[in-house]
């Protein structure tokens, strides 16, 4: 959906909560709660969000007391980690981690190395990432992976390659790196080719070559991932992180004044749409980069301005992409960092134990169809897991010319390998 249509769907969220609200028993008052959050989440308007979300789990925990009541394990998790995203998203990193761990804990009770395990240390991993600790966010974006291969998601294997990826690029180990992230887009292009998470994997492998100094590849990279965002029309939150790749690559080219335009222009968009976060930190940064290559005395208040969020950041820390940039650019006209933030303390503990070799995912006997969440309607309707589907073979029965459906049946060999 674009923004319109979200405004649409919040508009009439509040006016269903309005109505149920009179029937405080309604399963479907917690739901509308839980959309509302999710609504409000994908239009950045996170504080509310996080609101919805909490009225949702609360009324999902009372809920769960009544005899009878239709509230798993699930929506709570579910909940907690729409809370999580919603806390990293306005920096609130310790948040973030106290929600991620709750759901985590609550979806190992159910299976140790299931997939939706793997997706919440992914997402509690990104957390870790941001707060610098490289060392605890690779070991545990490799365990995630190692269950997604378990599991056959192609798709979701990019997405821990693609992590592992950024935490090589930011260490420096530019081949590591740019081999983790051809494999994320092999698999990327033979599941959904054209897709936002394909643009961030060419965005960083341009930034890899710029990290390395092949400015003719970084620039054909950058390039490609602009050109996917803008034909996706993702808004200019998107657009803005391929200027400040740009920007940078005109900066070390010795180009400041082109290279200012872009990394302006970039800044501009990241304080409309997310002030005061990391990302507007990295542009003060970049800016100071470049005026510093002009001799420029602006430069000192453009760094200064860069500290002061990274101070005020939850972690205290210098966020990996600073470090990344600090790196390419050193000796290259850039005055040295102030001090702005404590240094991230040591490293946590994986969040994982170590993943046996013949690993249950809980998916490793579902056949495709079922392994990507299909169910019978019998088993929608009954409310019967997936896996309940998959091993007693329930395959819907569909008219071949209308497309009607004529009732389910026992089918082993076709619904099920």
């Amino acid at each position: 959906m674009d923004r319109n249509q979200h405004v649409r769907a919040e508009e009439m969220l509040q006016y269903v909560c309005e109505c149920l609200g009179k029937h405080r028993e309604s399963f479907f008052l917690r739901e509308a709660w839980e959309r509302r959050g999710e609504v409000n989440e994908e239009l950045k308007r996170y504080e509310g969000a996080l609101k919805y979300y909490g009225t949702a789990l609360r009324d999902y925990r009372a809920y769960a007391k009544c005899p009878r009541a239709p509230v798993t394990d699930e929506h709570e998790c579910r909940v907690l980690c729409g809370m999580g995203r919603c806390s990293a998203a306005i920096g609130d990193d310790d948040g973030a981690l106290e929600y991620y761990g709750a759901a985590l804990k609550m979806a190992q009770a159910q299976n140790e190395f299931s997939a939706d395990v793997a997706g919440i240390v992914v997402h509690l991993s990104n957390v870790r990432y941001a707060q610098g600790f490289l060392k605890a966010a690779l070991t545990d974006y490799t365990s995630a992976l190692k269950i997604y291969a378990a599991d056959g998601d192609e798709a979701k294997q990019a997405v821990a390659l693609c992590c592992i990826g950024n935490v090589h690029r930011c260490q420096g180990e530019y081949d590591k790196a740019l081999a983790r992230y051809s494999e994320a887009v092999r698999l990327e292009e033979a599941a959904s080719p054209g897709t936002l998470s394909i643009a961030a994997t060419y965005h960083s492998i341009g930034l890899t070559h710029l990290g390395r100094g092949a400015f003719s590849e970084a620039e054909q990279w950058l390039r490609k991932a602009l050109a996917l965002r803008v034909r996706l029309a993702l808004g200019g939150v998107e657009e803005a992180a391929s200027n400040v790749g740009l920007g940078n690559l005109q900066v070390a080219q010795g180009k400041g004044a082109e290279g200012l335009v872009l990394l302006r222009l970039a800044l501009a968009t990241r304080q409309k749409a997310s002030p005061g976060r990391m990302e507007e930190a990295e542009c003060h940064y970049c800016i100071g980069v470049a005026l510093a290559q002009g001799k420029d005395p602006a430069a000192g208040a453009a760094f200064d301005a860069a500290n002061a969020l990274v101070a005020r950041a939850a972690n205290g820390g210098q966020p990996p992409e600073i470090q990344f940039w600090e790196r390419m650019f050193a000796g290259k006209g850039a005055p040295p960092r102030r001090a702005g933030g404590a240094a991230p303390g040591a490293e946590p503990a994986s969040v994982l134990r170590d993943i046996p070799a013949n690993v249950q995912t809980g998916f490793d006997v579902m056949c495709k169809k079922h392994r990507n969440g299909a169910r019978c309607k019998l088993c929608r309707k009954s409310g019967a897991s997936v896996e309940d589907c998959c091993r007693d073979h329930h395959v819907d029965i569909i008219e071949p010319l209308t497309g009607k459906y004529k009732g389910w049946d026992y089918r082993p060999g076709i619904g099920c390998k």
